[in-house]
């Protein structure tokens, strides 16, 4: 009999922020950092996307009730907003650095919690990945957007006050859309992608969570 193929658990901790173990070149916790900042900043260039197609676009809207220029009204909406989005002096780049620091932070703390995760709760049994899930949505869930909130909320006012007014409002309506989002997410993750595309499946779904956190938090600060 051949022998079993290596198990590649050790090299594949892959959780809500992506986490590539793998490498010569640097070490986990730079590409966790560098991972988590280029996320978040990309979640933030998104968000202001959004902002500006809400918010922002021009509406050249004439009052007709004519089908034609209600298709005239729409075309130069959507004119409009590529002009806008493809600008970069639209963007806000101070906001992009300050969100591309704080998910570098998240980046880091959360590869430390995710390696404990992995070595304490081994296998992917129902049970086990019910427990990584639980353990997901009471710990390192709930503690990502308080940081989230209180750094954007102090950054936005420079005070303590403002940054605790900020989770206040914030924290609850986030942490709702979390239990929404993550725990099928995870359950998926821990149980039935391949280690070896974990990296890309977390990316993508941690890309869209931070634009909703990014677009979330500027509604907040209007």
């Amino acid at each position: 009999m051949s022998p079993e193929a290596p198990r590649c658990e050790k090299n594949c901790k892959i959780a809500r922020s992506p986490l590539i173990y793998k490498g010569h070149v640097y070490h986990p916790y730079i590409k966790n950092i560098i991972i988590g900042g280029g996320l978040m900043a990309l979640g933030e260039i998104c968000a202001q996307s959004l902002k500006m197609y809400f918010f922002v676009a021009p509406n050249y809207n004439s009052g007709s009730n004519t089908d034609l220029c209600s298709v005239c009204d729409q075309e130069s909406s959507k004119k409009s907003w590529i002009y806008l989005i493809t600008d970069t002096k639209n963007y806000n780049f101070n906001t992009i650095i300050r969100q591309s620091a704080i998910g570098s932070f998240q980046g880091f703390y959360q590869f430390i919690y995710y390696s404990w995760l992995d070595k304490v709760f081994s296998g992917v049994s129902l049970t086990i990945v019910a427990k990584k899930v639980l353990l997901d949505e009471v710990l390192i869930g709930p503690i990502s957007l308080a940081i989230f909130f209180l750094y954007n909320g102090f950054c936005d006012t420079c005070t303590m006050a403002g940054a605790f007014q900020r989770c206040r409002q914030s924290f609850l309506p986030g942490y709702l859309s979390d239990l929404v989002y993550w725990p099928i997410l995870q359950t998926i993750n821990f149980a039935l992608v391949p280690p070896g595309y974990r990296v890309l499946y977390v990316i993508f779904f941690t890309s869209l969570w931070n634009t909703y956190l990014c677009f979330f938090n500027a509604r907040m600060t209007n």
